[in-house]
Order: C-alpha cells, then structure tokens, then sequence
C-alpha cells in the first residue's frame, strides 16, 4: 500500500468492529471475520487485505470476487457496511503468523500467532494499517486441555479438560497487527498483580521441574515494575486489566498478550 492509498482510505471510511473466530481444531485453520465500518461516501469503492485463502466473502450480503494480490475489492459502499468472510490459514515458520510446534519431550502441541507487524492479513481479513483502529473481538475453538492467553480475558470456556468455544473480552481501539495469542497445554507457572493489572507467566507442560523455572517469578518482578514506572511517567492507569508472559516454541521473542 502506498501512502497516498493508506491516506485515501482512511478519509473514505471508519471501522468500527473486528469479530474473529478462529477454529483451531480443523486442519487446516478457519478464520471468519466480521468487520463493521462506515464510509463517507455512498457508492464507493475501497479494498481490505487478505492473504489467507478465501472460502467465500460477502459484503452486505452480496458475494464478492476473490481476492487478488492481497486485496480483496469493496464495491458500492453504503453508510453503513458489514463485510464476512472465511478464509483458510496457512501455517508459518520463524515466529511470525500462525505457527505450531510439536514438543518433542511429550507430544504436546502449541500453536501460537504473532500478527505484527504485516501478518494479520494471513489470518484474517481487515483493514491493515495504523490509523484505522477498531474494537477486536476474539472467540477460538481449541482442543481439549488447552489454554489459551490473548489480547483480551477469557470470558467464556469450555468446562475442565474438554473442547470447545473460547470467548474474549473486546479490546478497544485495536489495530489488526495487535492481535497475538499463545494456545497448547500450558501450565501457569507465577501469577501476582500490579495494582489492577492481574500478571501471569505461562510455560509448557514438559518443562516442569526444569532448571531455571523456579526463577521465572522474576520476570513477573520485572513486570510488575515496569507498569509501576509507566504508570507514574504517564499519569495514567495501564489500558490492560492482564499482562500475560507465555514462552512460545518457535518464537524469536517473548509473546505478550
């Protein structure tokens, strides 16, 4: 996208939601998006990426023609939009995307998704670019005994040890690269907080009683001051009611979420 597109765009329409569910029980992954926008001028036309391979998409209940070098087309625009699409997702490699990784002490599978700062469209259909932020809604379907720490908490799961419908919390004025997750068999090693702000380190299942785990308290030490110092610099109160630190296979860097 050039600079003159992304400044097009954003003057042309507003987006107001994001709903993404991801089924990660299927093989390959689904993704469905819903994203609601306005635009300022009826009848026109833009485009929202996506990378992904779409299975159907649709805007405003009309079907539209399949993506083409990561742009999907958005004819006829109304004040008001809605824009569904399913997509397949392609896994990835080097901790950027959708990756998985097989643990090779115990058989355990972890999948993890690290959108920034381009992957988002490999994932999900949206308007990929820093000023047009949106509320982000999240739902997953996860295997059995699964965990899961992404941007928002956890509103609803699935009973104990079984499969099902993960639900979380909507994250205000999200950009679509924002959106990360961690999922597989984890076991939550520390938990404490800072002030309201609840702090939690996640770590695989295999690593128990390894050397160095009984030390990662520390980095919710770390944690713990680092919101206490950006709190005071900034006047302001942390915008997260969770900080999540999973260490991810496959991952050149930590995953917050």
């Amino acid at each position: 996208m050039t600079k003159a597109e992304a400044r097009a765009r954003a003057d042309m329409i507003d987006v107001t939601s994001y709903e993404v569910f991801l089924d990660l029980t299927a093989d390959p992954v689904r993704s469905r998006t819903e994203i609601r926008f306005g635009c300022r001028t009826q009848g026109a036309a833009t485009f929202a990426e996506l990378e992904a391979r779409a299975l159907g998409a649709d805007l405003n209940g009309r079907h539209l023609e399949p993506a083409e070098d990561g742009r999907l087309r958005l004819p006829g625009l109304a004040d008001r939009n809605v824009l569904t699409v399913d997509a397949e997702v392609a896994s990835a490699r080097g901790g950027l995307g959708l990756t998985w990784f097989t643990d090779p002490v115990d058989g355990a599978r972890y999948a993890s998704l690290m959108c920034y700062p381009t992957h988002a469209p490999s994932v999900f259909c949206c308007f990929d670019q820093l000023d047009l932020v949106a509320e982000l809604t999240v739902s997953m379907m996860l295997p059995a005994g699964w965990e899961c720490v992404t941007n928002g908490p956890a509103e609803q799961r699935p009973a104990p040890g079984q499969a099902g419908l993960w639900r979380f919390a909507t994250v205000r004025g999200a950009r679509p690269f924002d959106l990360t997750f961690g999922a597989g068999p984890y076991v939550r090693e520390w938990h404490g907080d800072a002030g309201t702000v609840a702090l939690s380190i996640w770590r695989r299942r295999s690593l128990a009683g390894a050397a160095g785990v009984a030390q990662l308290a520390r980095f919710g030490e770390t944690a713990r001051q680092a919101l206490a110092y950006y709190e005071r610099a900034l006047g302001v109160p942390s915008g997260y009611s969770k900080y999540d630190i999973a260490f991810v296979p496959e991952r050149r860097r930590r995953s917050r979420a």
